[in-house]
Formats: C-alpha cells, sequence, structure tokens
C-alpha cells in the first residue's frame, strides 16, 4: 500500500510569522513604541453557552494586536493571515475586535498588503503602511474635538494599584464617563449587570477627577464626590478597600439607622407578592406596601389607576431629584 504524500509550501508562514516578520516592523516604522502596541492579547473569557445541563465555555477573544494612544484608550485592531491568504480575509475579524473595544479603527493584513477599515467615515482602504498615533488620534478628534485639557486628562492612565486592571467593557465605561464629564455633562447613566464591577468603574472615575485636580468650578483643587449605595456594606468595603488611595480625604457618612448584612437584606425582600400589591376582583390595583420589609416603616399607598401609579412614581422622582440638588449646594459649600 503506497503512503500518503504530504506536500507542505514554502511559503508556509504562520500568522505569528507574519506578525513577527512583517506587522511588527511596519509598526516600528510608522513611530509606534513598544508601549502603545499589545501584541496577542486575550480581551475576554469566553462566551458561556449552556446545552441542557451542561455549560460550556467558548474560545476567548484574542487579538493579535491592539494598538492605544495612552495606557488605558485603544484605538486600533490589527488582525494578520498567513501570507497565502488575502489581507481582506482577516477584515471582519477585525472589525468584531474593533467594535467590542470600542475602537475607531480596524486592519487586516497578510504582512504584504494592509487594508484598513475606518469606523468614523465607514471607509474600506488598502494602504501601504500603518499611519502614526498622531495621525490616528489627529482623524479621532476630527470627529471628536476635544479641548486640549481634556485631552490630558482623558489619556492619562488609570490607577494601577486597585488589585486588578479594568477589563474592556469596564474601560470603555470609564473613558465615556470622564470624557462626558470633562465635556461638561451634568447628567450620565451607566447601566452594568450584577457582578461587573460597578464599584471598580467609580473607583476609576473618581480617581481620575481627584487625581488630575478636576471640579466643576474650574479651580485648581480637587474635587468633592459624594458615593452614595442602596446598602451600607456596598459603602463600608469600598472604602476600606478600593478608596483606601484617598486616605483622609475620604470621610464616611453613618447612618443613625439599623444596618442589615447583604444577605439580611435580600432575603428581608423574599416575600410573597399578594402580601405587598392588593387587586380587587377585576385586576385593578388598589394597593401597594412599598415598605413591607420594615413593619415599622409602613407606607400604605392607594391607587385607583395605573396612571395615578406613574403620578406617584414621577413625583417620587422629583423629591430625588430636589434631594440631590440640595446636597450638591453642601458639597459646594
Amino acid at each position: 500500500m503506497a503512503s500518503k504524500k504530504i506536500i507542505i509550501p514554502l511559503n508556509s508562514d504562520s500568522e505569528a510569522d507574519t506578525c513577527r516578520k512583517e506587522v511588527t516592523p511596519k509598526l516600528y516604522a510608522s513611530e509606534w513604541t513598544d508601549d502603545q502596541i499589545l501584541e496577542q492579547r486575550t480581551f475576554t473569557d469566553g462566551k458561556i453557552v449552556i446545552l441542557g445541563k451542561i455549560a460550556k465555555r467558548q474560545k476567548p477573544k484574542k487579538a493579535d494586536y491592539i494598538l492605544r494612544i495612552g495606557q488605558n484608550f485603544p484605538i486600533a485592531v490589527i488582525e494578520a493571515k498567513k501570507k497565502y491568504k488575502t489581507a481582506s480575509a482577516g477584515l471582519q475579524q477585525a472589525k468584531d475586535y474593533a467594535e467590542t473595544l470600542d475602537c475607531r479603527f480596524a486592519y487586516a493584513t497578510n504582512g504584504a498588503e494592509i487594508v484598513e477599515y475606518d469606523f468614523i467615515t465607514g471607509l474600506e482602504t488598502a494602504i501601504a503602511q500603518y499611519p502614526t498615533p498622531q495621525e490616528l488620534w489627529n482623524r479621532y478628534l476630527a470627529a471628536q474635538p476635544m479641548q486640549d485639557n481634556t485631552q490630558e486628562i482623558l489619556l492619562k492612565p488609570m490607577n494601577p494599584n486597585s488589585g486588578k486592571a479594568p477589563r474592556y467593557y469596564q474601560e470603555i465605561a470609564i473613558n465615556r464617563a470622564i470624557q462626558a464629564i470633562l465635556e461638561g455633562k451634568q447628567r450620565l447613566l451607566l447601566t452594568l449587570a450584577t457582578g461587573t464591577g460597578k464599584t471598580s468603574v467609580a473607583f476609576q472615575i473618581i480617581y481620575k477627577l481627584w487625581n488630575n485636580r478636576w471640579n466643576i468650578d474650574g479651580e485648581h483643587r480637587r474635587p468633592k464626590v459624594l458615593f452614595l449605595a442602596d446598602r451600607k456594606i456596598l459603602v463600608d468595603d469600598p472604602y476600606s478597600k478600593d478608596f483606601a488611595v484617598f486616605g483622609d480625604a475620604r470621610a464616611s457618612i453613618v447612618d443613625d439607622g439599623a444596618t442589615t448584612s447583604r444577605e439580611t437584606n435580600e432575603n428581608a425582600w423574599r416575600i410573597p407578592a399578594a402580601e405587598i400589591l392588593q387587586y380587587d376582583a377585576g385586576g385593578k390595583l388598589l394597593s401597594a406596601n412599598l415598605d413591607r420589609k420594615n413593619p415599622t416603616r409602613r407606607n400604605e399607598t392607594e391607587y385607583a389607576e395605573p396612571s395615578e401609579a406613574i403620578a406617584a412614581i414621577l413625583e417620587k422622582e422629583r423629591e430625588i431629584l430636589a434631594l440631590m440638588e440640595d446636597i450638591q449646594k453642601l458639597i459646594k459649600a
């Protein structure tokens, strides 16, 4: 029986060879430094897929190159392919990674050819060499103009001693919030799921503003920041850990009321819905015990129509906004 022959082409460079021989030297030639180049960087742990009763984690996402302007400000992704493939073969993957990382530019290459996709203009272009860091930053600023002071603070590094580096989605949230605050926006909302590190995000935002002496009055002093949470443990824990870097500048506001642990607080809400909401035979909401977990502070509210319930909620929002305005006045005082 004749044995099978395996033919190995001479141009059989791997993707790693393309990176080592072609991409890295060209990046250096375009003035990118080692501090700005992240090579073979994994940025997700892999999506968890449930198959019946079995949970399986998919492969993590790993970019061949992530280019950054500042230590925590990525701007471009490069996907390298083997030499015998076309450069455009890796463009969709580069675009997917760039969108995940909130980068404005994506590149695909086989070493000899380079294809660029610009998310700002929506154009796909074949180029001879990579743009320099300054060229990419200028193109970014042309689409999103920023004052010099905003650029300076935005590109400064986050706190490196907070225990662990921010994950990619945390970095995006922090950068967007910082930019919006520096541009004078008065209201921001960051929505993150349970366990995604909301406290870490809040700490990095506060640290950047505090460390760079930003404040709403434009004076050269550190800002006053009020950190609020719905449970005492959510304030006490970061006060002694994340916020320890602020030293004597931090102060804990103690509530005179009784405090409970996270478990006690959550278990208190495990009450049958029938004990909280009362309906008539026709399904109309009659009353709602909005503070059922604390019988000493009952708050029974009668509602005739759902529209009145909505009005009550809006009124509560107005009360909260008024309270926040009073707090802000105290902070400025």
